[in-house]
């Protein structure tokens, strides 16, 4: 499966019918090639040595690569994976105005 090429299709697919609603896109989350995927793109991300929320790095993920994304996809399957919180941020200083006031964009770290 061509991960890069499906998401084009869904995308082209929801463009072209925006009243329908989508009901399976939760099992390509449990996919294999899938969660692969997502861990070379996070894997391959300049913060992957940053430790998140729960202390743990792409490193410490790492270490057991196969046996974390089999548990990870064992818990999307069985939906009772929960992510751990979001850690926000705001920027030290704001970076546009509106109007007179200044806009405080907050974001959201993923860990």
């Amino acid at each position: 499966m061509d991960v890069g090429e499906m998401q084009k299709k869904l995308s082209q697919w929801a463009t072209e019918n925006p009243e329908e609603q989508y009901r399976d896109l939760y099992s390509l989350l449990c996919n294999d090639v899938w969660l692969r995927v997502a861990h070379h793109s996070v894997n391959a991300n300049q913060g992957r040595d940053t430790a998140g929320i729960d202390g743990a790095t792409m490193s410490n993920f790492n270490g057991d690569v196969e046996g974390n994304l089999a548990r990870l996809r064992e818990a999307l399957k069985a939906k009772t994976f929960e992510p751990m919180p979001v850690r926000q941020t705001s920027p030290k200083h704001p970076l546009h105005q509106c109007g007179n006031k200044p806009t405080v964009f907050r974001t959201g770290v993923l860990s």
